[in-house]
């Protein structure tokens, strides 16, 4: 994975030390981005069917993210990581309900459609809908219907 200018090697490298399975290979941060003080997304991944990515990455009761946001007070999200695009961002935009997801493979664009009675109470906040954006290298936009 090639780490953007955003600081993110930082919080990887945080990561790498406190999370033996990135080291030893049988878990994988496959997309990040992050906004400095504020929050950083990661995409993760096991080759290993037996190992639940997410739960191995932020550690037994949040241990390894808890010890990090400590030293750099920024939320994290962490995502499962899929090879379908459509899956991918559903991951990301959990627990939003999403109705389709439109993929314009030309512009990078991908439109999604929310059930919005029941994402209301589930807002989706900007910040994160960048990020999300930016580590997977498309153009996330939402909508929601009526």
């Amino acid at each position: 994975m090639i780490t953007p200018p955003d600081g993110s090697e930082e919080v990887l490298s945080m990561f790498l030390s406190r999370v033996p399975a990135l080291t030893s290979g049988s878990l994988e941060v496959m997309a990040m981005a992050r906004e400095r003080g504020r929050r950083c997304v990661f995409f993760v991944h096991s080759s290993d069917p037996a190992v639940d990515s997410v739960g191995t990455f932020i550690g037994k009761r949040g241990v390894h993210a808890k010890a990090v946001f400590k030293i750099l007070e920024e939320q994290f999200d962490v995502v499962p990581w899929t090879d379908s695009v459509p899956q991918l961002i559903e991951n990301a935009l959990w627990p939003l309900v999403l109705r389709d997801v439109i993929l314009d493979e030309t512009s990078r664009r991908a439109t999604v459609t929310v059930d919005a009675m029941c994402s209301r109470d589930r807002p989706l906040d900007s910040l994160r809908l960048r990020l999300i954006s930016r580590a997977l290298g498309w153009e996330v936009q939402v909508t929601g219907i009526r």
